[in-house]
């Protein structure tokens, strides 16, 4: 009897949720080029289950769109929260429901986000260190077919 209940005691550990203090590896400020477009992210140290950010694309002098982001512990793991914008602080998407990606899959320096919104079809975004780049790649549906689009930033400084 004493085993079994050693044993119950113990498995919630094994299916343990992904949380944001798992993050901490890709606080930073980001930059990549591509296609003559500078693009940034800006992702703040894991504190008290959060984690805040920005992304932004610069290309010909003006901003072309940019998004904050907010990584949130919740019940059944870590969840992204994330609106696009425009200049002006205008947001693309509905004003009171941001996109809400799961934290599919964590370690260190892997990161595998799905998207699950009943308002746009599913997509998924990965981040991995490779050395000292990141790699962000982004799939998801695009006229008929599946687009992907990959990033590779370098660090450009701690936030």
């Amino acid at each position: 009897m004493k085993r079994w209940f050693c044993v119950l005691l113990a498995a919630p550990a094994l299916w343990a949720e992904p949380v944001v203090a798992d993050l901490g590896w890709l606080a930073g400020h980001w930059r990549a080029e591509r296609g003559g477009a500078v693009i940034e992210e800006v992702w703040t140290a894991p504190e008290q289950g959060n984690m805040t950010g920005m992304f932004r694309m610069l290309q010909e002098g003006r901003v072309v769109f940019f998004e904050l982001f907010s990584a949130e512990d919740s019940i059944g793991g870590a969840v992204v929260y994330l609106r696009h914008f425009r200049a002006g602080l205008l947001a693309l998407e509905d004003r009171e429901k941001p996109m809400r990606w799961a934290v599919e899959e964590v370690s260190a320096g892997l990161l595998v986000l799905r998207r699950f919104d009943d308002r746009l079809a599913p997509a998924k975004l990965t981040y991995r260190l490779e050395g000292d780049e990141l790699v962000a790649t982004l799939e998801r549906p695009q006229g008929g077919e599946e687009a992907v689009s990959e990033y590779r930033y370098r660090r450009a400084g701690k936030p």
